[in-house]
């Protein structure tokens, strides 16, 4: 893991960086705006934009871990920085680069919040939010849909894991791998309180009717 001094040089760094990433792009200067991210993302990764965005997820995960896996708070680092990248792009009509952008940025947010560990770490949870408004989920490759799920239940959001659960069966197939993994989601589910599926937006004779359908 980064030392704490060390992050926390990275951390003003980077939100210096990205207030001035908003006055350009308030200011239309997308050019200058886009220099600012990719000298950011060398300071940051080591790499420039170009480069992080040949990478695969996972050797860009892997670029930002440690000797102790990934480190969060530098995760939610370079996924505002591929946020405000792919504003930028939406912005002067490239919709298909800023959807590349979002969804890395999201798959970014949503392995912090998985491994959060740090004392004093917050998730991203409103980031989070603010890309799924933005992208499709039936859209989102089963490599997003997967860790969303497993996080959206973490943070009791019962429903929307169940839709994302659902959308990862629509592109897989109804494999026995998947179907055993719905089976046991829903069994989680019906060990909850009825206030507790409640808040997370489902209801116990819904799930029971489910895997009565799924075991029948």
């Amino acid at each position: 893991m980064l030392t704490e001094d060390y992050l926390m040089r990275m951390i003003r760094l980077a939100t210096a960086a990205l207030a001035e990433v908003v006055g350009l792009k308030a200011a239309t200067l997308y050019v200058d705006a886009l220099f600012v991210i990719d000298k950011t993302f060398q300071q940051v990764t080591g790499f420039n934009s170009e480069l992080l965005n040949r990478m695969d997820d996972a050797s860009l995960l892997a670029s930002l871990s440690g000797p102790d896996g990934p480190d969060p708070e530098r995760l939610v680092i370079v996924g505002q920085l591929f946020q405000e990248e792919a504003e930028i792009y939406a912005s002067i009509q490239q919709p298909d680069e800023a959807r590349w952008r979002w969804v890395r940025a999201l798959n970014l947010y949503v392995e912090a919040a998985l491994t959060a560990g740090a004392e004093n770490f917050s998730p991203p949870v409103e980031e989070i939010q603010i890309l799924l408004q933005k992208l499709d989920l039936p859209q989102l490759p089963i490599e997003t849909l997967y860790p969303l799920f497993c996080y959206q239940e973490q943070a009791g959001d019962y429903a929307q894991a169940d839709q994302s659960l659902k959308q990862i069966l629509e592109k897989s197939g109804s494999s026995p791998d998947i179907m055993a993994e719905i089976r046991s989601f829903y069994q989680r589910m019906l060990d909850k309180t009825d206030q507790e599926l409640e808040q997370g937006g489902l209801i116990r004779t819904e799930i029971e009717n489910r895997l009565e359908n799924l075991t029948g």
